[in-house]
């Protein structure tokens, strides 16, 4: 039946084959508009009270029609910032990314440094012809007069010329949670693992001007719209980050639908967390702002990654050095109890990445000894990446009203690295996606951006096939689910993620109009043809962002 509510409408979408993601009316042919929300859902004859004489009429000629597609991890800004650095888009061997740095170095003068766009880590090791980290040996011959940083999230790469500007030698030890990279002879290869020892070279990079920040967020906005995502949560931004979010947003210019975690750093004093987490506490329970920004609460790093070796695990793995490692556990477990404590008496929402089992099992213990104390449930606690976890995780997740994002798409950028790295089995139990549903976990999907591309629609086909992107295997089969579980994950599942279950992640008169045209339909095409679909048009709140040329543009 046909759902209005008693107003005119400012746009009418008809001739569609709308996925409404709501159980009362889950298909529909038309949708109307006004002041930024769904007005009428249902078919053509139905709305026709709600067009008035300045109503716009949209005939999308049988086209598919989602809610707006929403990723739960995601960083923005960073995705922003790398739009404005050396790209390492597309590269396919070590000689490629030297390339570009030698293109960079001819174009700058020698002293100043070249800093790379962030990159996942998959794309400078895994997806490489020669299946390794590029090191300083590698950049030093065509960069020897230039500091270069080659920028990942778990691990930064430079040259010979950057460590000496920082000050890093071999006899530099290891910071407490991170690891500097060294041959067999003990010699520095470049590289930094995990944010204690990325920060020895960090402090030395140049400094990124708010201009910056704003520019890199207008152009990933505009690019994250072409492929249908209306809504992120970004994990982790600093307070930097935050300011130029907020003046993109004064500007009436952000595109997309911004929830943001705030970086915390572990290593300051009680004294300093507790003051920070004070001026924070406006951000408590759903978050501050408004439908276009919010934000909300902490994010913290508890370990690394599966692929260069630092996700804590309850069993010893090799490494992508060759070595065996229970992984890295960056915040002692300790202070991690004193920061959820701190955050209890603030009433803040946490948000910690977890990769390995183990950090799953320490962070749920800490959840459950602060819960004892003070309930968390209503801040819906969550729990990033989250990759292995057991049954009784599971249980706990539930118990405690914490909630799931996880990224299938590691699998796709290096699943055969997990199967080299951890086993067969193991790595078949990655991102247990049909076990989480089938307990009724809230498990909602996205990308990880800059780290894996930030493509919905290629998230939403890997959910359904777990294919590794070089040789096409299956990780975890039994782990797939279906298209219309995982158009879930992107928007009922991901609207209540951010306390957003009422405002958008279907369509339905009264919530947001947000909304994404596909030239087919992901529920009934063939499996193959998802992460291809043509996104023809996407709107928010009811403003048309991205259109193909004839539809609204």
């Amino acid at each position: 039946m046909t759902q209005i509510l008693d107003q005119t409408a400012d746009t009418v979408l008809y001739n569609a084959r709308v996925i409404t993601m709501d159980p009362a009316l889950p298909r529909a042919t038309a949708i109307a508009v006004r002041d930024g929300r769904f007005v009428g859902v249902g078919d053509e004859a139905g709305l026709r009270p709600l067009v008035g004489p300045r109503t716009e009429r949209l005939n999308l000629g049988g086209r598919a029609v989602v809610p707006g597609l929403i990723d739960t991890h995601n960083h923005l800004s960073s995705t922003g910032l790398g739009m404005l650095h050396v790209s390492l888009e597309g590269v396919r061997r070590i000689g490629d990314i030297v390339g570009r740095i030698a293109e960079r170095v001819r174009a700058t003068p020698p002293g100043e440094w070249i800093v790379t766009a962030q990159v996942g880590e998959p794309a400078i090791s895994h997806l490489l012809a020669e299946r390794r980290y590029p090191t300083r040996a590698d950049l030093d011959p065509v960069s020897p007069d230039h500091p270069v940083c080659i920028q990942a999230p778990h691990v930064l790469i430079v040259n010979s010329a950057a460590l000496r500007r920082v000050g890093v030698d071999r006899g530099t030890p290891d910071p407490p949670g991170g690891q500097l990279g060294r041959d067999e002879r003990g010699e520095l290869t470049g590289l930094f693992y995990e944010p204690p020892a990325m920060a020895l070279v960090r402090q030395h990079l140049p400094p990124v001007t708010h201009a910056d920040r704003v520019a890199g967020l207008r152009l990933a906005c505009q690019a994250y719209n072409r492929v249908g995502l209306t809504s992120v949560c970004e994990h982790g931004a600093s307070l930097e980050a935050v300011a130029a979010y907020q003046d993109l947003w004064a500007r009436g210019e952000l595109t997309v639908r911004s929830y943001v975690h705030v970086a915390l750093d572990p290593t300051q004093s009680l004294a300093e967390l507790d003051a920070f987490m004070a001026h924070l506490a406006f951000t408590g329970g759903p978050g501050f702002g408004d439908d276009w920004l919010r934000v909300a609460g902490l994010k913290l790093f508890i370990d690394g990654g599966v692929g260069i070796g630092t996700a804590l695990m309850r069993e010893p793995y090799r490494t992508a050095s060759g070595e065996c490692s229970h992984g890295v556990q960056i915040i002692p477990t300790d202070r991690l109890l004193e920061i959820l404590r701190l955050a209890n008496k603030h009433r803040l929402r946490v948000a910690q990445h977890d990769s390995g089992g183990r950090a799953i099992d320490l962070v749920l213990d800490c959840y459950a000894r602060v819960d004892a104390e003070v309930p968390i449930a209503d801040r819906r606690f969550v729990l990033v990446h989250c990759q292995f976890p057991s049954e009784a995780n599971i249980a706990a997740i539930k118990r405690l009203g914490a909630v799931v994002v996880t990224q299938t798409v590691f699998l796709y950028s290096m699943g055969v690295g997990y199967v080299k790295y951890l086993g067969r089995e193991l790595a078949d139990q990655a991102i247990p996606l049909r076990r989480w549903l089938d307990a009724g976990v809230p498990v909602a999907l996205g990308s990880d951006a800059p780290v894996n591309p930030y493509e919905p629609l290629l998230g939403l086909w890997h959910a359904v096939t777990r294919q590794d992107k070089q040789t096409g295997e299956v990780i975890g089969p039994d782990q797939r689910i279906t298209a219309a579980e995982a158009l879930q994950g992107y928007t009922v599942n991901g609207a209540y993620i951010t306390f957003d279950e009422r405002r958008k992640g279907v369509i339905a008169p009264g919530r947001l109009a947000d909304l994404v045209v596909l030239g087919d339909d992901p529920l009934t095409c063939p499996t193959e043809a998802i992460r291809n679909l043509p996104v023809e048009l996407t709107m928010v709140g009811g403003r048309i962002v991205h259109a193909a040329p004839g539809l609204g543009g």
